[in-house]
């Protein structure tokens, strides 16, 4: 559905904070200490947190 954008998107284009946190960091802490990698989570959490920090600038 090319008209529709995930909540994160909409979040980053208004340069709101995201709900990253919630969503993907939700899957990275629990592997961390569980020692399940989560190698696709971990970067997209990386990814935004990056953007969220190039807006506040």
């Amino acid at each position: 559905m090319p008209a529709h954008y995930t909540s994160t998107a909409q979040d980053l284009a208004r340069g709101k904070a995201t709900e990253i946190d919630h969503l993907n960091g939700y899957v990275v802490r629990p592997g961390e200490t569980l020692g399940v990698p989560t190698p696709a989570n971990r970067a997209l959490y990386a990814l935004v947190k990056l953007i969220e920090a190039k807006q506040r600038g």
